[in-house]
């Protein structure tokens, strides 16, 4: 949508004929331009691009003459620019309108988009130094935010060819010009300023993009809608590019007749370019969003340390909608999430190389829902906040006994059986067929599950006992029924296995450096499996079912499953708010009502002046709490949450880091 150049949004229902408060804003942008490209390898001596920091410029200015509320940045690496993104996400509850503007580059990697930092050289780091656009097209809206993105980051890219050279994820990555097309949340405008697929044309490197001038000429005039002002600014962005950006100037080659795309979930709502910002007074004095702070995102990562713990996964709030009447706060685990989606969960075990849980984090980890807390003062008079209070109810322990599996790199067919729950699993049952060997997914194995009866019975059975927090377990003898050679994989494990000219085999021990005596048909068998061998890949017996765990008070827990067993050991074959508080709250476990008082002592002076937190809910064991948030001022209470439910989990194998965590 246009927004993000143009002059005023009016948005019927969001506006009133009463001057706002000064410097009271109801409309946010954040404005960035990517030019100085001089880090990868484009093929040339200077790779900058022209207009993207004359395109910023003038965007920047004609929002903030129009009211908003700009931050601006020009040039961003890509730490700094993930920051950037991640904090307009968190900003966007606090206003009506909430507009992300970017010239620069862009790329889309099997078919996701992301936004080029200027010191991105190549992929050998994957994706993660790149900026996805999801982080601004998932922006924590408010109830009546309207979402604006605004990309003119389609242009003919020179680094296309230079990133498709470099392999993500040891793999080659389908990676192409232009932007995919998406599909737009509600609330939702999102405006590219060429079709998807397609590339753009950059300016002269004196005035703007072809897509920007055309834009913040035509939203100076008043009257239209932004529907209406975007399809004039595709006529006139495609006769620039058709014929070029002088009259009489010969045709382009480079770009054919660019036309923008608009990708919209407004429907029928009328938005409407204007030159006054208008807003009724709040009847409220603070304007609260109390949102997951997320393990991934950059801001929410530089006050971790303050936190004092390492977030290894992350919970979900989930409003209340429809048959849920309150809200929820739950572990973002596949675990729960499988187990939501197929009325089961689905455990998958899996090995991407050498693993001993003995040398590795074991487990879900130690994780505590975050509170990402925001609240902007709206009245001109002064107001204090004062605490949090946090009110928890109805508390309850989890005694679910949950468990996770491995494929550990320590010996043929291991299997480590980890420990989720709090309280120790005295046995685990699996009953498993072998679906096949080699190369396989997630998705062919949970398929083959999910092809099986609810209650149906698999040919092998193995039960483990005893597990504190993990334990390995050898699978070998129950498997050597159903795998005839599964006896030559035991004997090459940890054992070089060599050819000569002639083609004499032999296995040497690493430890001894002895020579193994070889069984009958083993070289045989060598010689039909040797590609396994000679591979860089990972070599597996894949194997689905289902396991029931219980622990010693009787709670179990039925789980399906999947594992890819190791046959080969690995190696042989192949501008951002700062926090004013940042704490841990100590939630107790023992169904009584509790108030938890958290001191602020923040004064908001200035109409949008902003007090931000970062909360991490900690109790003591796996456990389930009712719990609701209220912001209190020396007059009394700015603001109260609705009651969420919450689930939170705490892993056996964590005991002497909870221990820390509430002393």
């Amino acid at each position: 949508m246009l927004a993000a150049a143009g002059g005023s949004l009016l948005i019927p229902g969001l506006s009133s004929s009463k001057a706002a408060p000064a410097q009271q804003y109801s409309r946010m942008a954040y404005v960035i331009g990517n030019a100085a490209y001089g880090a990868i390898g484009c093929g040339r001596k200077h790779c900058s691009l022209r207009s993207p920091i004359h395109d910023a410029t003038d965007v920047a200015a004609f929002l903030k003459s129009s009211g908003f509320k700009v931050v601006s940045y020009h040039d961003l690496p890509s730490s700094q620019f993930q920051t950037v993104v991640s904090q307009f996400s968190r900003e966007s509850a606090l206003f009506d309108v909430a507009l992300f503007y970017y010239s620069g580059h862009a790329v889309q990697i099997d078919g996701t988009n992301y936004l080029l930092p200027v010191d991105v050289v190549d992929l050998t780091f994957g994706v993660q130094q790149l900026v996805s656009l999801d982080w601004a097209i998932e922006a924590d809206l408010g109830p009546d935010t309207i979402g604006v993105v605004v990309l003119d980051a389609c242009r003919d890219n020179p680094f296309v060819s230079a990133l498709a050279n470099n392999p993500l994820d040891t793999q080659q990555a389908a990676i192409k010009k232009g932007l995919a097309p998406i599909e737009p949340r509600d609330r939702f405008v999102v405006a590219y300023s060429t079709a998807a697929d397609h590339v753009a044309a950059d300016g002269d490197g004196v005035g703007l993009s072809p897509f920007t001038k055309a834009w913040l000429t035509l939203a100076k005039e008043s009257g239209a809608t932004v529907k209406d002002t975007f399809d004039r600014v595709s006529t006139s962005v495609c006769d620039m590019t058709t014929a070029g950006a002088k009259p009489g100037s010969p045709p382009r080659k480079d770009v054919f007749c660019q036309r923008p795309a608009l990708y919209t979930s407004l429907g029928a709502v009328p938005i409407y370019w204007g030159t006054t910002s208008t807003t009724s007074p709040a009847e409220s004095p603070l304007l609260v969003s109390i949102k997951m702070g997320l393990a991934g995102d950059p801001v929410v990562q530089q006050v971790l340390g303050n936190i004092s713990e390492e977030f290894a996964f992350d919970y979900t709030w989930r409003p209340a909608v429809g048959d849920r009447t309150e809200a929820e706060i739950i572990p973002d685990l596949d675990y729960f999430q499988t187990a939501e989606s197929r009325g089961r969960p689905f455990v998958m075990a899996s090995n991407n190389g050498y693993y001993a849980p003995e040398e590795s984090s074991t487990g879900w980890s130690l994780s505590y829902p975050i509170l990402d807390v925001i609240a902007r003062k709206l009245r001109p008079e002064a107001v204090v906040v004062k605490e949090l209070l946090v009110e928890s109810t109805d508390s309850s322990l989890d005694l679910a006994p949950y468990v996770d599996l491995e494929a550990p790199g320590t010996d043929c067919c291991a299997l480590t059986i980890i420990n989720n729950s709090w309280e120790p699993i005295s046995q685990v049952e699996l009953e498993f067929d072998v679906v096949g060997r080699g190369a396989t997914t997630y998705e062919e194995l949970l398929a083959y599950v999910d092809s099986k009866p609810r209650d149906a019975r698999y040919g092998i059975s193995y039960v483990a006992k005893g597990i504190d927090r993990y334990e390995n377990f050898d699978l070998k003898e129950v498997l050597a029924p159903h795998v005839d050679d599964l006896n030559f994989f035991a004997l090459t494990w940890g054992r070089a296995v060599e050819e000569d000219s002639t083609g004499r085999i032999t296995v040497t021990d690493y430890d001894t450096n002895k020579k193994v005596k070889l069984p009958a048909g083993f070289k045989e068998w060598y010689q039909k499996n040797k590609g396994a061998f000679e591979s860089t890949d990972l070599y597996t017996l894949n194997i689905a079912g289902r396991m029931k765990s219980a622990n010693r008070r009787g709670e179990t827990q039925v789980a399906d499953f999947a594992a890819m067993l190791l046959l080969i050991a690995p190696g042989v074959g192949g501008g951002a708010l700062e926090y004013d508080l940042h704490e841990r709250i100590k939630l107790p476990v023992d169904g009584k009502n509790h108030n938890i008082h958290k001191a602020i002592g923040k004064k908001l002076i200035k109409a949008g002046d902003v007090f931000r937190g970062i909360v991490a809910l900690v109790p003591e064991r796996s456990s389930y709490h009712r719990l609701r948030f209220t912001i209190v001022g020396d007059q009394g209470p700015l603001y109260q949450s609705p009651w969420v439910k919450a689930h939170i989990i705490v892993s056996r194998n964590d005991k002497e880091a909870v221990v820390a965590m509430q002393q």
